[in-house]
């Protein structure tokens, strides 16, 4: 991704976490706010990012382990209530005070959390590919994830050395194959160059520290939060996710008051890249018909 400025914060447990903003210059109101999913450093925003940022400021920032952010110092801080933290300290040290925020995938549920702790900064919200919580439990429609990623994690603190090892040398090429085989891409619409960035900034990550991202993930949710937002909502799904199948997403869209849904055909769980013209469509009417014409009552704590 392209910025025009780039920086760091301090998170509350030491570690520097990097965002980037592009269109800086912009006079809106208010800034849109891009959360990744797991294992990702932007390859959801790649046709997003400048298109959004023709009118607004937008700022992109990279989970602990991910991107140009360091590895969490606390290894316990790697949930969603910390992620939510992290993005709140992220916004106080840009003076940002009203953003619409746009999350992928595990941002949605960072999304919601920081809802959840400050509703005052919040004048809408884009939710993609994403539920409310519980993410391993509807893996592929089963549960399978959510009972053996315990096992697997196990496993895998066993065998650091050979698992990173392994993780690093996958082609991209297998790798594309795969993940088209299994449904977890749509070939199609998405091209081996797209998936090359993703799969590039996967094999740099600790694979350890994606699993544990994961089951924290999976054990998360922000489902108590839905019936309580008071503000624009857009949730996005694709009908041919595996990961998010659609049907979460839609029953995450009908507990928000007034929040609307969209079901992209033909969209995976990479939706933003398959369809970035749909996907754009779509934002960008929501920002003008529904959040440009709403009233931000929300007041400000001191």
């Amino acid at each position: 991704m392209e910025y025009e400025l780039t920086g760091s914060v301090t998170s509350r447990d030491g570690a520097r976490l990097f965002w980037g903003e592009r269109g800086k210059n912009q006079s809106s109101k208010y800034s849109i706010v891009l959360c990744d999913g797991i294992a990702c450093d932007g390859f959801a925003w790649k046709y997003i990012q400048p298109a959004l940022s023709a009118h607004h400021r937008v700022l992109h920032w990279h989970y602990r382990g991910h991107g140009r952010s360091e590895d969490p110092k606390d290894p316990e801080r790697i949930d969603v209530p910390s992620h939510a933290e992290d993005l709140l300290d992220i916004l106080k040290a840009r003076s940002i005070e009203e953003a619409v925020v746009i999350g992928h995938s595990m941002g949605t549920q960072v999304a919601l959390e920081l809802y959840r702790i400050a509703p005052w900064l919040i004048r809408g919200m884009v939710l993609l590919c994403g539920s409310d919580g519980r993410i391993t439990a509807s893996f592929h429609r089963s549960d399978w994830l959510e009972r053996n990623l315990p096992r697997l994690i196990e496993w895998a603190e066993k065998r650091q050395r050979a698992l990173r090892a392994i993780w690093r040398r996958v082609p991209t090429g297998l790798a594309y194959a795969f993940a088209s085989l299994l449904g977890e891409i749509n070939a199609d619409a998405l091209s081996k160059k797209d998936f090359a960035l993703y799969h590039e900034h996967v094999t740099k990550l600790n694979p350890l520290l994606f699993l544990r991202m994961l089951e924290k993930a999976g054990q998360h949710s922000a489902k108590d939060v839905l019936n309580s937002i008071q503000v624009p909502v857009l949730v996005i799904a694709g009908d041919l996710d595996t990961f998010t199948p659609p049907e979460r997403s839609r029953e995450m869209a009908k507990a928000i008051p007034g929040a609307e849904f969209v079901l992209i055909r033909g969209a995976t769980h990479a939706a933003p890249v398959e369809y970035p013209d749909i996907v754009i469509q779509e934002i960008t009417r929501f920002l003008n018909e529904r959040v440009e014409k709403s009233e931000n009552k929300k007041e400000i704590p001191q």
